[in-house]
């Protein structure tokens, strides 16, 4: 993965490894669980990782999308483990210059952490079928503003969508069924550089 010449690393706190614990997920590779009982509202993780545009990027897995074209990558750590709800049990915020994952209900001890990835998408970037199982699936994971009415309206009441998607204004992208690749994050097309 690309990295910035000159990339602005987040800040870098860990959780206390008693919270979370990095396992295997049966069909999606790994995943992170509660290694305690966790309160609602209760801080789980936060996204570390350099923030580059998304043109330094030749593969959006394990990225995270913060800004318009703005994306943290991979920090190696277990943050790029956590895997996508239709259902989820996490939210994601901004808490200044931090993104945290955060309880939107209590969780039990040994649940899997999950949020969903629509909560920081815009822009078409990127779009995979989704495997998550539960019993709201959509099938898919692309963009916020593309979600449900009502999903967006739970996202947002909650504060569990990064803020520049609802801050912006961000338009609607039209996400097509011939771009997913299946459990894997993948650019559709070049992205080309933003001019200076």
């Amino acid at each position: 993965m690309a990295r910035s010449t000159s990339p602005r690393s987040l800040a870098k706190k860990k959780p206390p490894s008693s919270l979370i614990l990095l396992e295997e997920v049966g069909g999606k590779g790994r995943g992170v669980f509660a290694g305690r009982d966790i309160a609602a509202q209760e801080e789980v993780l936060e996204f570390l990782g350099n923030v580059v545009d998304v043109s330094e990027l030749a593969d959006l897995t394990h990225a995270l999308q913060i800004g318009p074209r703005e994306f943290l990558t991979s920090s190696g750590d277990v943050d790029d483990y956590v895997n996508h709800s239709c259902e989820p049990n996490c939210g994601i915020r901004n808490d200044g210059h931090r993104v945290v994952l955060f309880a939107l209900g209590d969780i039990a001890k040994d649940d899997e952490i999950t949020f969903d990835y629509s909560t920081t998408q815009t822009g078409g970037f990127w779009s995979m079928l989704c495997q998550c199982g539960s019993a709201k699936c959509r099938g898919m994971i692309g963009d916020f503003h593309d979600l449900p009415v009502t999903t967006k309206a739970f996202y947002v009441t909650q504060g569990a969508v990064l803020t520049y998607l609802v801050e912006d204004g961000v338009k609607p992208s039209k996400v097509s069924n011939g771009e997913y690749k299946s459990g894997r994050r993948s650019r559709k097309k070049p992205i080309p550089a933003r001019n200076a």
